[in-house]
């Protein structure tokens, strides 16, 4: 009896203990791991770059910016037309209507050159989505110097209201009042509770309203080895732990531009998804004004960090992910790149192979042991194969190659960090518009969705000025599975062998490639997805073993054309 009623009291405190620790850290497992320096813009508006671990543990990358209230700036909303060199507001007020597009830097600069403005722009980021078949007409309210530049009540919004404080309202809510605003597709925040749920990782940006008053925006990187990026959960999450008693997801994905001028010129300081920056219909631009006062506002406030067991930081500026109460492995993070180390955070005391090559560290950089001057290289984590490997990857900027292979102190998934089931979204392209041969290494299984999709994206126009260089590509014979789109458009690229034991070739893996000649090793055709080839050069050639299966095939007017093959057929 006593030793029951003494339980009871030890699991009533915990459960007190459990319940007060969740309101105080407000959200579980997010945790910051580093920060940079912090960046005063103007006064009372400062610029941070944090590091947090979410609630899966991944590691992400955020940049905040955050406005106190009296600030010396305004906000302004802007579309791709509607601020233009020399525009007054009486022209300006003639756009409405005519939408466009452009991105943040463009229509800080159209801001700048235009007359009747308040000042010059410090920040910018992306605005609501848009309908790109109503030439970007935005999907939420916008309003811009008093002007309804769009009235549609479809989703909540954030607004500066005629005496320069910040507000956040529903989609229903009347303009009365109002001199900017920009909508948003969904709540974040609502009345201090997180409500956003969904999202797969996408770069996304975010801005929010604090009880004292302030603004805080947020775009957290996505689809990257070093920046997995977060669930609509916990990037609600994030602005909560900025103070946030409400806020709204803007638009995302490649669209996602977070621009900030700290005194030179305006930089695009997030990763730009698609390779450049996309232009996109609306901004939302911060203005320093030309007559602002001198008090200063006072510093941004810190991320409010977690006591997550998940991660645990070391002396230096390393850090180590945990499972089950041991370290497994390490990083550290270095001008925004991530470089792997051994559980101690002291550095991996033998070279490492990544592929064919095979790499050393060297003062605290990785360097290449066949060649020292080849240049700066970038190595980071990117998920875990089919088989619960840890992957990595190794950019070698001296020569352009990119390794891939596993991760040599991982040799089982600890289930804590995010487990692709292939080597998705890889390096993206901010890095693979750039590489020109690839090497996979041995005991890699799968190349996943989008693997070396470069151009002819079809969500930004701009990219398709970018034209991949890739003239190479080593697969190991580990490998089964090619991804959907995984070496889509890659016209500089000649020769293509496939190994044996690839079961799986998806829907336009090899999409508007130019004349190449894809070696297939197995006797057995792998099962092709639709439109493998599709687009390709009618001058491509498949060499095949001369089996019974590979001639039925082969000899199926309607096979390849479901493959979308145009080219020859030789055994």
């Amino acid at each position: 009896m006593t030793s029951s009623k003494t339980t009871r009291t030890f699991l009533t405190a915990v459960a007190a203990f459990i319940l007060v620790m969740m309101f105080t850290l407000n959200v579980d497992a997010i945790g910051e791991t580093g920060r940079e320096k912090e960046q005063k813009l103007s006064n009372g508006v400062w610029e941070s770059t944090v590091y947090v671990t979410d609630s899966k543990n991944d590691n992400v990358r955020v940049h905040i910016l955050r406005i106190s209230k009296g600030a010396d700036v305004t906000l302004k909303a802007a579309t791709a037309s509607y601020y233009s060199p020399g525009s007054t507001k009486a022209s300006r007020k003639k756009t409405i209507g005519s939408w466009g597009f452009a991105n943040v830097k463009d229509m800080m600069t159209a801001y700048n050159a235009s007359s009747e403005k308040e000042g010059k722009t410090i920040a910018g980021i992306n605005g609501d989505f848009y309908n790109k078949d109503e030439n970007g007409k935005t999907r939420g309210r916008l309003i811009a110097e008093g002007n309804i530049v769009n009235p549609t009540t479809d989703e909540p919004f954030f607004a500066v209201m005629n005496d320069g404080s910040y507000a956040m309202f529903d989609g229903s809510a009347s303009s009365t009042g109002i001199s900017e605003a920009v909508g948003g597709l969904c709540w974040l925040v609502r009345g201090g509770s997180v409500v956003g749920s969904g999202g797969d990782g996408d770069t996304t940006v975010s801005i929010g309203v604090t009880a004292a008053g302030d603004a805080v925006i947020a775009c957290i990187d996505g689809r990257e080895p070093t920046s997995a990026g977060t669930t609509m959960y916990d990037t609600g999450a994030i602005m909560l732990s900025q103070g946030c008693t409400d806020a709204i997801l803007l638009d995302c994905g490649g669209s996602a531009q977070f621009v900030t001028n700290r005194g030179g010129k305006a930089v695009q300081r997030n990763v730009p998804n698609d390779g450049v920056a996309r232009t996109i219909s609306s901004a939302l631009l911060v203005v320093k004004r030309s007559n602002s006062a001198s008090n200063d506002i006072g510093a941004a406030k810190s991320m409010v960090k977690s006591n997550t067991s998940l991660t645990q930081s070391l002396k230096n500026g390393y850090y180590y992910y945990k499972a089950n109460g041991k370290k497994i492995s390490g990083f550290r993070i270095v001008n925004d790149t991530q470089y792997l180390f051994d559980k101690n955070g002291k550095g991996l005391t033998k070279t490492v192979k990544i592929g064919k090559t095979k790499y050393y560290y060297k003062k605290g950089k990785l360097i290449r042991t066949s060649d020292a001057k080849a240049g700066r290289v970038a190595i980071g984590y990117c998920g875990a194969s089919s088989n619960g490997q840890n992957m990595l990857f190794a950019y070698n900027y001296g020569d352009k190659k990119l390794s891939i292979g596993l991760n040599p102190l991982v040799k089982k998934n600890s289930g804590k960090m995010k487990n692709w089931s292939n080597v998705r979204y890889l390096p993206w392209l901010a890095v693979v518009r750039f590489v020109k041969t690839i090497d996979v290494g041995d005991g890699v299984k799968n190349l996943g969705n989008y693997f070396m999709y470069i151009s002819k994206n079809p969500f930004n126009e701009d990219a398709k000025k970018i034209i991949s260089p890739l003239k190479s590509v080593s697969l190991p014979d580990s490998l089964t599975t090619i991804g959907k789109c995984a070496f889509y458009y890659n016209p500089k690229l000649s020769k293509f062998t496939i190994p044996k034991k690839v079961t799986s070739i998806k829907g336009q893996a090899f999409a508007y490639n130019g004349k190449v000649k894809y070696v297939f090793k197995g006797s057995k055709p792998p099962k092709f997805g639709k439109n493998v080839f599709k687009g390709g050069s009618n001058k491509s050639v498949i060499k095949a073993p001369k089996t019974k299966k590979w001639k039925t095939l082969l000899g199926s007017k309607k096979s390849k054309k479901n493959m979308g093959f145009t080219g020859k057929v030789k055994y």
